[in-house]
Formats: structure tokens, sequence, C-alpha cells
């Protein structure tokens, strides 16, 4: 079983940080800390994840709402089952809903009622190389804008046979927050470390801005999880974007039920096979 991560983990790696040691520097432990907490969240088997995103575009607002939900439990003979869904809102307006129900990963547009229709699973075989790889996979490739971090997210937490922690903003380097501080791309927004929440900050200055941060919080057992995941960018006073991914684990709401029939109205625009 994997060791409890103390709190002393992230004040005893931050001094280290502040009194400069050499055998162990900031983006070091930055990135210790962030892979540890992936690895305790690759042991809960079901996910809840809202991100709620503004985006300003040329002076016009778009509010969206992502609901996720992922887990994984057994079919029938035993096998491992993974499904998700994804439900997303624009300014208060249903857009698109993805389903993994066990076998097919569905995308349904509900502005345009088209759906498609891609297989990940086949119930006479299973094959655990490809099977929940070949879901994040296919879900991945459904996403759009801000919901991308979200296929980020479960790929690198359950996507190989151990957690991978990518490079979530290529040249910036993970920095394990000591004291307050202001997102540099969004100053309204104020990261507030203490003994039970430490936060992870990576930002890029230039002519695009962009930051993240990860808020791990320490759980009732000791360990630490992942619970927020925050961004922000801002191009000249052509683009502002700013979300915040907050992850529940333990539980899936019940309106979430991993099923979908295509509505008599709605077009089918793609099928591909696969197989399990």
């Amino acid at each position: 079983m994997r060791a409890p991560i103390s709190r002393a983990f992230a004040l005893a790696f931050a001094a280290a940080a502040i009194l400069g040691a050499p055998q162990m520097g900031s983006a070091q432990t930055a990135g210790k800390a962030l892979q540890q907490a992936f690895e305790a969240l690759r042991e809960e088997t079901s996910i809840f994840a809202r991100l709620t995103s503004t985006e300003v575009r040329f002076s016009q607002t778009t509010n969206i709402l992502n609901d996720l939900w992922f887990r994984q439990t057994q079919d029938a003979k035993g096998n491992p089952l993974a499904q998700l869904e994804l439900r997303e809102f624009k300014n208060g307006e249903p857009n698109r809903r993805i389903v993994g129900d066990g076998i097919s990963r569905w995308t349904y547009d509900l502005l345009r009622k088209e759906y498609s229709v891609s297989r990940y699973g086949n119930e006479s075989a299973y094959d655990a190389a490809k099977y929940l790889p070949g879901l994040l996979q296919k879900f991945s490739s459904s996403l759009q804008g801000t919901q991308s971090a979200m296929g980020r997210l479960l790929k690198d937490v359950y996507g190989g046979d151990t957690v991978r922690v990518s490079d979530w903003l290529p040249n910036a380097t993970p920095e394990l927050l000591v004291y307050a501080t202001a997102d540099p791309v969004n100053p309204l927004r104020t990261y507030v470390p203490t003994e039970t929440d430490a936060y992870i900050l990576l930002a890029r200055p230039g002519v695009r801005n962009r930051s993240y941060c990860f808020h791990l919080a320490e759980t009732p057992s000791g360990t630490w999880a992942v619970k927020q995941i925050f961004f922000a960018e801002s191009y000249k006073d052509q683009l502002a974007v700013d979300w915040t991914m907050d992850i529940y684990t333990g539980a899936i709401p019940a309106d979430a039920n991993f099923v979908f029939t295509p509505p008599a109205s709605a077009r089918p625009i793609v099928a591909e096979g696969g197989t399990r």
C-alpha cells in the first residue's frame, strides 16, 4: 500500500526549496508531490469533476460548464468495465454530451442534432491492454477547448500501467508555493497554502500568458488528494480565459446513467469498429 503523504511532506520540501538545498529543488519537490497526489487519485474507482469556465474573446463573454463522471466497475463476466459521461453547457444551455457506456463512446451535438459513435469494447472478448486506454484516447479526441484538461487528467491518472504526470504547460517549471501568492495571469485569484492545503503553480509568461495551479488537500487518512485545478490565459486584449476544475471522489451523482440512446431526430455522422 502506498505510504500516506503527511503534512510534513510539503512543509519539509518547501523549506528545502527556501534554503536552496542542492539535493531537493523546488521543481523536483513539486513534481514529486503532484505525482503522489495523482497516484492517490488512481486508487479511486469513481470521479466526478466539474469545470467552470469564463472565456472572453474580443469582448464577447461565454460561460461554460462541463460535468464529467468516470467510474470503473466489473461486467457480468468479471472483466473491468470503464464508463464515463460528460455534459457541456454554454451560457446555461445544453450543448454537447459524451458517453462511454462500457462498449462504445458516443458524442452528441445537441445544437446540430448530430451524433457519432466509436467502439472501444466488445462483449465477446476482453483485451486489458487496449480497453481503458482505448476509451480514454477516444474520449480525449472528442474534447474541445477547455474540456481537453479533463481528458488529460484521466489519461495521466488511468491511461497507463502507472500514473504519468504529463507536461501540462511546456517550458514552465512547477513551484510548490510557500506563501500566499496571486496567480500571475489572473491576479484576482490568490493561492493560500496551509498545513492541510498545498498549491503547485506552473506559469509561462509571454505574448500568450498561461498558468496552471494544482490544489492538493490533505485527507482524513493523511494522504494528499488533487481537489482543484486552476487555469488562466490572456492574450493582449483579444482573449481572456479562466477556469476552475473541482474534483470529487467516492460518489457518482444519480443523474449520470452512462447510457446514450440516439434521439429519433438525430443524424449519425460516423461509425467506427473496435475490439475489446
